[in-house]
């Protein structure tokens, strides 16, 4: 009995480190525009590793990752 109440403490710690690092590949960010929002000054990109958005006004992807930008939600 206390070898499965040490496995499932195991696999629960496991699977929060896993969920701790959902995004963070360590591959560089891969920069796609999102077209389907609506046009204004700004231009949205999302990168593909990370999945983080980022606005630029120059119509050009962001030069560096944001991934250590991205907030817990509103």
């Amino acid at each position: 009995m206390p070898v499965l109440v040490l496995l499932v403490l195991l696999l629960a710690g496991y699977f929060i480190f896993r969920r701790s690092q959902a995004g963070v590949s360590g591959k560089p960010c891969r920069w796609h525009e999102d077209r389907f929002r609506p046009r204004g000054r700004s231009q949205c990109w999302k990168c593909a590793e990370c999945h983080v958005e980022a606005f630029t006004y120059d119509g050009q992807p962001p030069k560096e990752c944001k991934r250590s930008l991205r907030s817990g939600g509103l």
